[in-house]
């Protein structure tokens, strides 16, 4: 019984390292928010708080295509991500390669036009670690707070230490042709929702 325990323990293991092998890292996206106040005198709302990844795989980085103008279609990956409740806010990230074979991200936290964006050009991607937050002194109507931050943070994870990080919910990503890069872990009652896709 125990060498039998033994053997499963062993594959599991070198399941989760061989996985971790097909990937040149892992792009992990958090996304946070953080109610304050009330208008009632009641306890705040508690804090929000999710992250997701992204494998940096062979075909996830063949998706890529170097822009030949603004509209070609498949030059970058999008990701969105939204509050199931309260429906708030949101944020978009954008990553892209440049002509000079450069990495572009930029991020911002409205669906239309933003008034403030983030954005960095990198060499490497394992270079990238960028964050975004927003207040919003008063909250959107029918809130009982006082105010709102959210944050959205992207970064470059390796290997060695995705397997040192608690579960991590894969995203769900989708090429230019709308079929399934990955399909993305399932979540069950999550309040913060994010989804991938080239475009």
């Amino acid at each position: 019984m125990k060498t039998h325990f033994l053997i499963l323990v062993i594959s599991a293991v070198l399941s989760l390292a061989c996985g971790a092998a097909e990937t040149n890292g892992f792009l992990v996206i958090e996304i946070s928010r953080y109610a304050y106040g009330t208008t009632d005198g009641k306890a705040a709302e508690p804090e929000i708080k999710q992250s997701y990844k992204i494998p940096l795989t062979a075909e996830f980085l063949s998706n890529f295509k170097t822009p030949t103008n603004d509209h070609s279609k498949g030059n970058g990956f999008c990701c969105v991500s939204r509050f199931e409740k309260p429906q708030d806010a949101g944020f978009m990230w954008w990553l892209e390669k440049t002509t000079n074979h450069r990495w572009y991200a930029h991020m911002w936290a409205s669906l239309s036009n933003p008034s403030v964006t983030e954005g960095v050009t990198l060499k490497n991607l394992d270079d990238l670690d960028m964050s975004y937050e927003k207040s919003y002194v008063d909250a959107p109507k029918g809130m009982n707070v006082g105010g709102v931050n959210i944050s959205f943070s992207a970064k470059y994870v390796s290997n060695e230490e995705m397997l040192r990080k608690d579960f991590v919910p894969t995203a769900a990503v989708k090429k230019a042709d709308q079929s399934y890069l990955f399909q993305g872990d399932t979540l069950t009652n999550c309040p913060i929702l994010l989804n991938g896709l080239f475009q």
